[in-house]
């Protein structure tokens, strides 16, 4: 090979090497975005899915207490009833007994009140916990994000304002309860979340890619027959 030969490949693999340097980097980028995405959607979802499992069991949890509820509301109509009777007759003896069933299952069911209040309230704050941690892991993920060509920067993190989605059936002291209309959106949580990337400064000469990336993660109770079971909504970003 003559001497001119040589040179003339040396320059061309010169020429060429920046061209390949910048398409294993741009290659290399496009990995780190994708693993990146793939890792937050896999722990958003796993996380959501579970809080919803967990909403499901404590509105379980608090529709078993309808029966209660139902029973001392029977129990005290009866009771309002037979004080009625006995004030019609004039019977002390019966006007005393009538009224202290009254307060008696008044109490039972102000307890019963406090049982059902507590519950939600448990609930909403194990859903508030749930948001705030999961919140945490997925800036977690980014403040620890350094991948072979690319950082990434979280610009927006937020969670829907979701409590369980019940409701009283009609006003009372300790009231039977059911979910809300339209329950499956009522109850769905959601995060939203936007990261921007842009390749290290060591790389910076070869890969000019940068850009901006938004995701919404949604999980919902779904009923299949005779249950709700807890499904991801497959949105415009999943």
């Amino acid at each position: 090979m003559k001497k001119n030969d040589k040179g003339f490949i040396l320059i061309s693999l010169l020429t060429v090497l920046p061209v390949l340097l910048a398409l294993v980097l741009a290659t290399l980028s496009m990995i780190d975005v994708l693993k990146k995405d793939l890792e937050v959607k896999y722990i958003c979802r796993t996380e959501l899915l579970a809080a919803q499992k967990e909403n499901e069991k404590n509105i379980l949890s608090l529709l078993k207490l309808n029966r209660r509820a139902e029973s001392l509301k029977q129990k005290k109509t009866a009771a309002e009833r037979a004080l009625f009777l006995a004030k019609a007759r004039l019977d002390p003896l019966g006007i005393a007994a009538s009224k202290a069933l009254l307060a008696f299952i008044h109490s039972q069911q102000l307890a019963l009140a406090a049982e059902q209040k507590a519950l939600i309230a448990i609930a909403n704050q194990s859903i508030q916990l749930r948001q705030r941690n999961l919140e945490s892991k997925i800036r977690s993920i980014f403040k620890s994000s350094s991948q072979a060509s690319m950082s990434y920067r979280l610009t927006s993190l937020r969670s829907s304002k979701t409590l369980l989605a019940v409701r009283p059936v009609k006003a009372d002291i300790a009231p039977s309860y059911e979910r809300v209309p339209n329950f499956s959106k009522a109850q769905s949580m959601e995060l939203h979340w936007q990261y921007e990337q842009s390749p290290h400064r060591v790389f910076s000469n070869f890969l000019k890619y940068s850009g901006s990336n938004e995701y919404i993660c949604i999980a919902t109770l779904k009923k299949s027959r005779d249950q709700w079971i807890a499904k991801i909504h497959k949105g415009k970003y999943l």
